[in-house]
């Protein structure tokens, strides 16, 4: 018999748990640091380790399939329609196993060269500042519709290659397949198969139109760079940047927003920040860069799907079962950081996970780290003061499986 826990069950169901899960993930780690979950359909992870272990341990723990779960609980008669929301929720990085995943890495990693980053650098100094110049001094501000959402938005869909008329669209129809996994039900199980058969129709002709005048966008490589001989498919592709606009959008904007509250709801971290920054020593802006990863994970969880037979904490878990690895709650670990309930800027080793780990560590690291310094490093050079207008307890949160506000009302000077 599997272990259940219907009180914990009940509290990740909880209304409160988005406003602050933490209290509930410190009970998890305790109490039942693995258990069989009624409400998620599977096993919920809550030690570092043990998310560690499967995320290192693809042989058990794999990428393939796992969104198809939620595809697998529709009615017979809708599923046998939904072909695409199958091929679409196992296909790309972030749904394969080894070897296609490692085919698949292999030409993102190509694709993102240096020179590329430098350019998304630039422009993110661009973006950004038109977004400050636009800010009144003294006037309270939305930071999360001012740039923690518009800018990484932006930025992904510029690497991606989407022409900025068809920007608009394009986030929708990666919201509109995203939403799939949240609310797996009938109505929007169609809503997305729709926009998954468009968006791959609007993917095919620009991948031919890439090939015929390539550019310097991940389009063009999923359309034009060889791996052993071969090119990514259509799907590949789709998936690719869909994974792309969604992961790199959402988690960034929860990396700058509730980075930034974190600082600014703490005068003595936003001094050991900004004055070292303003005197142009950005080292510890980069250490805090990690802490906000960790202390509020943009990402509170991601998940698994079980290979085969095999034992985690006790616990034997069977193929096809899917593993929730809480990834809020191994950051707040007493196991693995000191302190962990709070925020030390200047944390060194800081073992978060919010890039993930092993194989599938974001290929995106290293623009969301870029995206994070230029923003707090901008922003405490161009105003001498920065602070919060609204305190914690009036931040109305996101329910999604991303750490979102939906504002952060803050004013400068």
């Amino acid at each position: 018999m599997k272990p259940t826990r219907a009180d914990l069950d009940e509290r990740f169901a909880s209304p409160s748990y988005f406003v602050d899960p933490y209290d509930v993930y410190r009970q998890a780690r305790a109490e039942a640091p693995i258990y069989w979950s009624e409400l998620f359909h599977g096993w919920v992870v809550t030690k570092h380790a043990d998310v560690v272990r499967t995320k290192r341990d693809f042989d058990n723990f794999g990428n393939s399939g796992r969104y198809g779960k939620y595809v697998d609980r529709l009615p017979e008669d809708v599923r046998k329609e939904m072909g695409p929301l199958y091929e679409a929720w196992d296909t790309g990085i972030m749904h394969a196993d080894p070897p296609h995943h490692t085919f698949l890495r292999n030409i993102m990693m190509r694709a993102l060269t240096p020179k590329m980053m430098r350019a998304m650098e630039e422009r993110v100094f661009e973006l950004l500042d038109e977004a400050l110049d636009k800010v009144v001094p003294n006037e309270p501000f939305d930071f999360v519709e001012t740039v923690a959402g518009p800018l990484p938005c932006t930025i992904v869909a510029d690497l991606i290659g989407v022409p900025a008329e068809t920007q608009p669209t394009f986030r929708k129809w990666a919201s509109d397949i995203t939403e799939f996994v949240i609310r797996p039900n009938v109505e929007v199980a169609w809503r997305t198969r729709a926009t998954i058969l468009e968006a791959k129709a609007w993917l095919e002709r620009l991948m031919e139109e890439r090939r015929a005048e390539p550019r310097e966008d991940l389009i063009t490589a999923f359309a034009c760079m060889e791996e052993d001989g071969r090119r990514m498919s259509t799907v590949d592709a789709l998936s690719n940047a869909r994974t792309i606009m969604v992961a790199g959008h959402g988690t960034t904007t929860s990396l700058l927003a509730v980075g930034l509250l974190s600082v600014l709801e703490r005068p003595e971290v936003y001094a050991a920040i900004a004055e070292p920054v303003r005197a142009g020593d950005e080292s510890p802006l980069k250490l805090a860069v990690e802490e906000m990863m960790r202390f509020e994970s943009p990402l509170q969880r991601d998940q698994r799907i079980v290979r085969q037979p095999v034992e985690l904490g006790g616990c034997a878990m069977s193929p096809g079962e899917l593993v929730f690895q809480m990834l809020g709650a191994a950051h707040r670990d007493e196991e693995v950081f000191d302190r962990p309930d709070d925020f030390v800027h200047d944390r060194n080793p800081n073992k978060h996970l919010a890039f993930g780990y092993g194989i599938h560590a974001c290929t995106g690291a290293t623009l969301a780290r870029i995206e994070a310094r230029v923003v707090f490093k901008r922003l405490f050079e161009r105003f001498s003061k920065v602070e919060l207008v609204e305190p914690r307890e009036a931040v109305a949160w996101e329910r999604s499986v991303v750490r979102l506000p939906k504002r952060l009302l803050v004013k400068v000077s």
